[in-house]
């Protein structure tokens, strides 16, 4: 999958900037290889989309997915697998109630039904103000890390609609680390999500992607994303 995005800045802001990729390079979370940096062109079209009988379009730079069953999915091909994957997502207004549910993921085999079939997914839920930590095997949740954290990120009308609130999901397969991280507007990132362990987890990862679990008729936005990997 080729490096997306133009050089230099947009608005005065950088991609350093705007993912805040200095905080992950500090804690030696930041990989060596970017594979996708969208700060201002549109996201590239997904190699593959699982829809679950909704919908996605491109409007202006942002993919806009109106949301069917549950849960869905869609994304990118890395090319070849790597052992540690960082994601970076900037989410906008999510439009739904108490099921609007935003994951980013990334897998070893290519998701070919809407639910993630192995890997680890990071899922935000803005009404409730959670954020959550789940491997995956055989299309399954395997393991769950949840943590409720209003308190963090503001009330969930504030979040809902409100300010952009970027996640971010770091895996290492082989020290193994997994760990998600959260920021509301331009405030520094917080990890939320504590450490999982990988127990019986895949040995690497190809795809990346987002995974909606959204009340069908509702929709939400996505754009902004970086992932990186080595």
């Amino acid at each position: 999958m080729p490096s997306t995005g133009r050089a230099g800045t947009i608005g005065g802001v950088s991609a350093d900037a705007l993912f805040h990729k200095s905080f992950f390079s500090k804690l030696g979370l930041m990989p060596k290889k970017k594979i996708m940096e969208v700060i201002h062109d549109g996201l590239p079209s997904p190699d593959f989309q699982n829809l679950n009988g909704g919908s996605i379009a491109q409007v202006g730079n942002r993919i806009k997915m109106t949301n069917a069953g549950t849960p869905a999915n869609f994304g990118w091909d890395m090319g070849t697998a790597y052992t540690k994957v960082l994601i970076i997502a900037q989410l906008v207004r999510q439009l739904g109630g108490a099921q609007t549910e935003v994951g980013i993921f990334t897998s070893q085999t290519l998701p070919a039904g809407s639910e993630v079939p192995d890997g680890w997914v990071g899922t935000y839920t803005p009404f409730f103000g959670a954020i959550g930590l789940n491997r995956h095997a055989s299309s399954a949740y395997a393991e769950t890390v949840q943590v409720e954290s209003q308190s963090l990120i503001g009330t969930a009308n504030g979040v809902q609609g409100g300010p952009n609130v970027a996640v971010a999901m770091f895996v290492d397969t082989v020290a193994p680390k997994q760990t998600m991280f959260l920021r509301s507007a331009a405030e520094q990132w917080t990890p939320i999500a504590a450490d999982a362990s990988n127990g019986s987890g895949v040995a690497d990862l190809r795809y990346v992607g987002f995974r909606p679990n959204i009340t069908g008729g509702k929709y939400a936005w996505f754009g902004q994303l970086g992932v990186y990997a080595e």
